[in-house]
């Protein structure tokens, strides 16, 4: 059977994808999740985040009655090019927000975010 068709089987790959790409980020410093080697790529905490974007607009929002996002004001730092969902940051400012003070609260919400994001997917499937 497709994942895709079954809930139970989607939600077990979601989280194994989660979980893997958690355990890829975990020995990133933070100076290193933030760098931004060239303008066409972008920081692995961008990255970490724009997934969350991701699960949360096309799975919970798109599939899971009166669903809210976590931070109404997220979606245009993390859509990388969905240009039907709104404006998009452009990529190669993307680590200048990351390196500022702002992010450290951020990247904690971040934390919560994703497991907020992760706890509505198992909810809901």
């Amino acid at each position: 059977m497709n994942v895709s068709q079954d809930p139970v089987a989607l939600a077990r790959h979601y989280r194994a994808v989660r979980a893997l790409t958690e355990q890829l980020a975990a020995p990133l410093s933070d100076a290193d999740a933030t760098i931004q080697s060239m303008p066409d790529a972008s920081p692995a905490k961008w990255h970490l985040a724009h997934t969350t974007w991701f699960f949360e607009t096309f799975v919970l929002r798109d599939h899971v009655a009166d669903y809210r996002p976590y931070r109404a004001e997220w979606p245009f730092l993390f859509n990388s090019y969905y240009e039907a969902e709104g404006p998009i940051a452009m990529r190669l400012t993307r680590r200048c927000w990351l390196q500022s003070a702002i992010c450290r609260p951020m990247c904690w919400r971040w934390s919560n975010w994703a497991a907020t994001t992760s706890n509505s997917i198992r909810n809901c499937c």
